[in-house]
């Protein structure tokens, strides 16, 4: 419950506190709202999300978990992490660094701004906090105590909450969204819907 709790914060950040200052900044005059944006609401937003989903390594590591470590979860683990890790370097690929930080959101008009739907992006819509999850799931295994477990689990359950929020957000900053949220997978892929285009496709 703790850990869950822990998300709060960010959650409100992303709903309500970030879409806010973005609006705000898209009708002020200064001509750097993105440096302003970038200390004030970027760097901590990105920072929080990256400690929770680092969070269970260092759970288990003050649990003493790296002396209760067994060959089988550590393999898991690091097959997990690896996999996890895997989609966010393919994700960032794809997005780019400066939008994955959003300076495309506060450079672009919004009936301009590129929506990417190349690469992962066409299987899913969120794959970088997908990747974070099963790297922080991966963690969890590693160590495979109930400290680092449960915090790994508790980073997977706010995946539905997330989806809602930020796919209200991007509706709110690109206007194809719309289309794009309702042709693409948000966490998990249609497979079938993958198999049917790729059917369709020219060979």
């Amino acid at each position: 419950m703790v850990e869950l709790l822990l998300w709060i914060p960010w959650l409100i950040w992303l709903g309500y506190v970030f879409p806010r200052d973005h609006a705000r900044a898209a009708t002020a005059a200064s001509p750097l709202p993105y440096r302003r944006a970038f200390f004030r609401q970027v760097a901590p937003g990105v920072s929080w999300n990256f400690a929770q989903m680092a969070r269970p390594g260092l759970v288990g590591a003050c649990d003493g978990g790296f002396g209760q470590l067994r060959p089988v979860p550590v393999a898991v683990g690091l097959c997990v992490v690896a996999a996890g890790a895997t989609v966010i370097h393919i994700a960032l690929r794809s997005l780019g660094v400066s939008r994955a930080l959003f300076l495309s959101e506060y450079r672009i008009r919004p009936e301009s701004r590129p929506l990417v739907t190349v690469g992962v992006y066409g299987w899913l819509r969120h794959p970088l906090f997908v990747g974070g999850v099963v790297t922080s799931l991966g963690i969890g295994v590693f160590f495979c105590t109930p400290g680092p477990l449960g915090t790994a689990l508790a980073n997977a359950a706010v995946l539905p909450v997330y989806q809602v929020l930020e796919d209200a957000r991007c509706r709110r900053v690109h206007a194809s969204y719309r289309d794009y949220q309702q042709s693409v997978a948000g966490l998990v892929p249609d497979v079938r819907r993958l198999g049917r285009q790729r059917s369709t496709e020219p060979h």
